[in-house]
């Protein structure tokens, strides 16, 4: 588990400490001060041992530039993760943390070709396109070698070289899975269900969501899902209803639960990122939401970050805290704001006091 983590000239951070991170995690603040770049920061570092932990974000984000070389394929606009989108020889982030107890790392720095210990220069022989390179040297403290990536001077790199640079030996990863606050991938939530499809968990999975739809009787995958569009080829059985429902009529609040929960039981002893937490969700089911993930954190050992714009989202965790203390223990409120270089953390009773005194955390 995290317990601190330092960003450093990274997106929208110039320098950002956080500290007193423990098992549930909640992010606040106002528009673009870079919430969802925490996230992204924790799931870059727990990942940096896996070379493509470098374009998850960009990909998410659509930070990818137009080719003009079918044989590269898609290339990534890595400028963007630099702070101030700009990047330039010696440009260089870093994100570091404490985990159990033991420092760790991940550090990305534009070189010149020669200062990089582990380049295919092949790849970019007589390519007019990425002239002039730097490469993207990548180090991290899983790794005893460092990882170089060549990149246009405008800070675009190709799928091709981080593909070649993944089939090296990779370290063993935890888990750890981020929900979007729009679709996730079709693909990614078949994998999901397929692993607690006919077990407890596929029981326990529609318990919770008929917190959203009581009247929630079953629901499946279509065969062929995984080619399908639309709500991932999930359909749903309703109480006195006869024909099966397209999970997507019942609302994005229970697509939402839906991917917010597989992605929780998929990630025993690791790390679940959820990106505005009560997308789709009334404020008088969240009560509900907090509980379950709070005993989901403790019982699999999971670790969550999670972002909110809402108040009403904050009071539905005070009001748990009042009905159960002791579970809302290990949960923290973080306030970032854009320009300070801390964030400052609530412990889950000092949110409700300050809900109390209407103080404005939004």
């Amino acid at each position: 588990m995290l317990t601190s983590l330092h960003l450093e000239n990274y997106r929208a951070f110039s320098n950002l400490k956080i500290d007193d991170l423990s098992h549930v995690n909640i992010f606040v603040g106002k528009n673009n001060c870079g919430k969802t770049s925490i996230l992204e920061a924790v799931e870059m570092l727990l990942t940096g041992s896996d070379p493509s932990a470098i374009i998850r974000s960009p990909a998410r984000r659509g930070e990818i530039a137009v080719s003009n070389s079918e044989r590269r394929g898609k290339k990534y606009e890595i400028n963007h993760l630099f702070h101030g989108h700009l990047i330039d020889y010696e440009s260089r982030f870093k994100i570091e943390g404490i985990q159990e107890g033991k420092s760790v790392f991940l550090s990305c720095e534009v070189v010149f070709p020669q200062e990089s210990s582990d380049l295919a220069s092949d790849l970019f022989e007589n390519d007019d396109e990425v002239e002039p390179l730097f490469i993207l040297n990548i180090e991290s403290s899983e790794r005893g070698e460092p990882i170089g990536l060549p990149m246009s001077a405008s800070g675009n790199v190709f799928y091709e070289s981080i593909w070649r640079s993944s089939l090296k030996e990779k370290l063993e990863i935890k888990p750890i899975n981020f929900v979007r606050s729009e679709s996730i991938d079709r693909f990614q939530i078949s994998e999901y269900w397929d692993s607690i499809a006919l077990t407890d968990k596929q029981d326990r999975l529609e318990e919770i969501l008929r917190i959203i739809e009581p009247g929630l009787d079953k629901i499946a995958f279509l065969s062929g899902s995984r080619s399908r569009v639309g709500s991932y080829g999930v359909v749903a059985k309703l109480k006195n209803i006869e024909a099966r429902v397209p999970l997507g009529s019942l609302g994005d609040g229970i697509k939402h639960i839906l991917v917010t929960i597989l992605a929780a039981v998929n990630s025993t002893g690791g790390t679940v990122l959820i990106d505005e937490i009560d997308t789709g969700l009334h404020y008088s089911v969240m009560t509900n939401v907090w509980k379950i993930l709070i005993e989901t954190a403790k019982r699999l050992n999971i670790q969550i970050f999670a972002t909110t714009h809402s108040l009403d989202c904050l009071r539905s965790l005070a009001w748990l805290h009042r009905q159960n203390p002791s579970l809302c223990e290990t949960v923290r409120l973080h306030r970032v704001e854009k320009e300070s270089d801390r964030t400052v953390a609530y412990s889950s009773e000092e949110v409700e006091i300050a809900i109390e005194q209407l103080v404005e955390m939004r």
